[in-house]
């Protein structure tokens, strides 16, 4: 289909197109399959400026959002998920854009923990390499086969998610299902909810902060193991049991927002400027609490109410 429609553009492959996806590409698509631009567009990451970021931008880091680390052919980062049951009992399988959402760990409609690569060889998920590698059209198989050892990808283990407690799963949940359009009962949340939010994953991932033990002083709240998360890379590029267990942390907080950073705060385990650092798109709900931590002989201080 690409090799009939871009004979000049081979070099489609050698990108992440989910989000560098450019104006021919997708008029292309939409001369050809008589879908809307705006529909094949909203088939992109970019769907998600406003919604999880502020501003969407194709390369480089972004926030909630998977790397792939394409190179030229290969991808070299694990940056695509998948659910073995949403394939199983697709008529045709195809790939959920929010797979590629960094803490979409596991699928609310089959309680189910997402697979961010392939279990029985390891290689990162890429489905189109199929098609490249095969010999012949009947070799090519279906997308939903390991392109490197043809494992059936729908026969994955179907674990059920670890969830520590209510108020996080509960607030962990209702994030899945806005991504999946499952939600739309559910008042939205904004971009502001979903950059605190990062910010809070940021500093439990973050070996550089000194003084800074918040997912311990989290996990020890709730009763939750403390994984040992070493190393200084982001969120996103995170194996998707460390990305489950840490979201999870961060939802807790979200869902007492003051007193629970407040309480993190008088037990010493944060410092107001970690909780700033880099962080330049706050909410004024966010400043506010984190304005009384200014002072650390003011510990012992109270939250009130929630964000």
């Amino acid at each position: 289909f690409a090799r009939l429609l871009f004979p000049d553009q081979g070099e489609v492959w050698y990108r992440d197109m989910d989000r560098m996806a450019p104006v021919w590409l997708i008029e292309k698509l939409s001369a050809h399959t008589g879908l809307t631009a705006a529909k094949v567009l909203a088939t992109t990451l970019r769907y998600y400026e406003g919604r999880l970021f502020r501003q969407y931008k194709e390369s480089g880091g972004l926030p909630w959002i998977l790397p792939l680390k394409v190179s030229e052919w290969k991808r070299k980062g694990y940056g695509l998920q998948f659910c073995p049951a949403c394939l199983a009992e697709d008529a045709v399988p195809y790939f959920r854009k929010r797979w590629r959402v960094a803490y979409y760990t596991w699928c609310p409609r089959h309680h189910v923990m997402l697979h961010d690569r392939c279990p029985n060889c390891g290689a990162a998920i890429a489905f189109h390499r199929r098609d490249l590698n095969a010999v012949s059209i009947d070799g090519v198989g279906s997308i939903a086969q390991c392109w490197q050892c043809d494992f059936d990808l729908r026969l994955a283990s179907a674990a059920s998610p670890v969830l520590y407690e209510p108020s996080a799963s509960s607030a962990f949940e209702v994030a899945l299902l806005r991504l999946d359009r499952r939600g739309r009962s559910i008042k939205p949340r904004g971009v502001r909810y979903y950059n605190v939010l990062h910010q809070l994953c940021h500093l439990m991932i973050g070996a550089r902060y000194r003084n800074v033990a918040l997912g311990r002083f989290a996990a020890e709240a709730i009763g939750a193991p403390n994984l040992v998360l070493s190393g200084v890379r982001t969120f996103e590029a995170r194996a998707v049991d460390q990305r489950h267990h840490v979201a999870q942390l961060g939802f807790w907080f979200m869902a007492d927002l003051e007193a629970r950073l407040t309480a993190a705060w008088n037990a010493g385990v944060i410092t107001q400027s970690a909780l700033i650092r880099d962080f330049d798109d706050r909410p004024r709900k966010f400043d506010e609490i984190v304005a009384r931590f200014a002072d650390w002989r003011s510990r012992g201080l109270k939250g009130n109410d929630g964000l």
